[in-house]
């Protein structure tokens, strides 16, 4: 912890190198509601008007929250695991809206992967409907729509992939890099979109000194999700 406040926690995490390395991170966390509170104008372009009701959007201080810390999304793939019955990767994504009472509803599936699984993530959408607290706007509640994406892995192709991971971090941690990349490799080839081990592979050939490969999987990592670190990277090494 380098700094403590009533209202803010910051926290370092020491790179390869230590609290001074350029890999090193550095983590801000905000009390939750003075995020939300802090929100005190929106634009036409958040919100909707749908009968009565004003349905504002998801947004990064504006959002409803699940009962459960690990969020909704975790929630519903543990309820659904591999009883779908497919092998392989897919990505399943869906709207809903969380009214001001805090009661999720009016679903809607903007992408999904196959019947089965998407009667099995709907079941468990509607089996914890009750179970968010809603957005608030200058305080007070209000309705809003979100937005739900769930990346399903069958265990056949993850199981694999995390005995090459779990191998791969070892050596990663121990510095040996060379013998790390190639345990890495073997689990990218169980499960290609593995954006942790992605990283890793990374950094282990900036540490070999291979910059093409490491941009090579940087890149990779950044399409998948959207990362200050990765940029930071991806950018000092492009030089």
């Amino acid at each position: 912890i380098s700094k403590r406040g009533t209202d803010t926690l910051n926290i370092l995490r020491k790179g390869p190198k230590g609290f001074a390395d350029p890999d090193a991170l550095l983590y801000t966390f905000v009390r939750e509601p003075l995020v939300q509170l802090s929100r005190s104008k929106v634009s036409a372009a958040d919100f909707t008007v749908t009968g009565k009701d004003t349905v504002y959007n998801q947004s990064s201080m504006l959002y409803a929250k699940f009962f459960l810390p690990s969020g909704f999304e975790d929630y519903a793939l543990d309820e659904i695991k591999d009883k779908a019955g497919e092998q392989g990767t897919a990505v399943f994504r869906m709207s809903f809206i969380v009214d001001k009472n805090g009661v999720a509803d009016s679903v809607k599936v903007i992408k999904g992967i196959w019947q089965a699984y998407d009667e099995l993530y709907l079941k468990a959408f509607k089996k914890a409907k009750t179970k968010w607290k809603p957005a608030l706007l200058n305080g007070k509640p209000v309705a809003v729509r979100m937005f739900a994406e769930a990346k399903y892995v069958s265990s056949a192709m993850i199981q694999p992939s995390n005995v090459y991971s779990s191998q791969g971090d070892e050596f990663y941690n121990n510095g040996k890099f060379d013998v790390a990349v190639q345990y890495f490799d073997a689990a990218l080839k169980n499960y290609p979109d593995n954006e942790t081990n992605l990283f890793k592979r990374g950094i282990c050939k900036l540490r070999l000194d291979d910059i093409p490969g490491a941009l090579a999987d940087l890149k990779a990592v950044k399409e998948m999700r959207g990362d200050l670190q990765v940029d930071k990277l991806i950018e000092e090494y492009s030089k």
